[in-house]
């Protein structure tokens, strides 16, 4: 049991470990700081040295990623959060996505989680801390945990395709059938020219011994 266990966690991880970096990389992207831009690549530079020590670690952090230089670039973020009294809740929240999705790339989860958990006590709406935490969780072989991020994606997100497919898919690893077939039947609402969504759903129901009122539903696909 103990082998089929890893195996069954190392065959989930190995592509979500991907998917994980992804989603930190793209992220990165998306919050990088637009004053980087214009600056030189050397750190001693002329303009630099004029700014204060917000603006240059947030400058310096960001010359790091685009170095692909992560746990330097985490140390300018840790820096920068060091000196956050006083920033808008905001800022605040979209400073430790940035360093939580740098640690993701420097392969440092717990960091990361510590710093999405704080990005979600500044935003509790923020999908993007949302799905990196439950990608992270799934690496884990959390799968619970990860099921639990995703419903509240969803319940932000319900038009997103992509993650009630990932939440049904976990639904049905945590053999949770009836809410799996209720999730398939909303992806078949959603895109009804794909049927796979919709057998699906009725191989659920099966499994979940809700016979009579699969049956109906089979039926009626037929």
């Amino acid at each position: 049991c103990v082998t089929e266990n890893k195996t069954e966690k190392s065959r989930w991880a190995a592509p979500l470990r991907v998917l994980a970096m992804l989603l930190a990389a793209a992220l990165i992207l998306s919050l990088a700081m637009p004053t980087a831009i214009g600056v030189r690549s050397a750190k001693d530079s002329e303009e630099a040295q004029t700014l204060d020590d917000a603006d240059r670690y947030s400058i310096f952090a960001d010359l790091a990623i685009a170095g692909e230089k992560y746990q330097e670039a985490a140390g300018y973020l840790e820096r920068l959060l060091a000196r956050s009294d006083g920033m808008e809740e905001e800022e605040l929240a979209q400073l430790c996505l940035k360093t939580a999705s740098v640690y993701v790339m420097c392969g440092d989860t717990d960091r990361a989680n510590q710093l999405l958990d704080r990005t979600l006590e500044l935003n509790g709406a923020s999908l993007e801390a949302l799905l990196l935490k439950a990608q992270l969780a799934l690496e884990e072989g959390d799968s619970r945990k990860a099921a639990e991020g995703l419903e509240r994606v969803v319940e932000l997100d319900p038009e997103d395709p992509d993650t009630r497919l990932t939440l049904a898919q976990l639904y049905e690893r945590l053999n949770d059938y009836p809410a799996a077939a209720a999730e398939y039947e909303r992806l078949y609402e959603m895109q009804s020219s794909d049927e796979s969504h919709y057998l699906n759903a009725l191989r659920c129901g099966f499994l979940s011994g809700n016979d009579e009122e699969t049956l109906a539903k089979f039926d009626r696909y037929l």
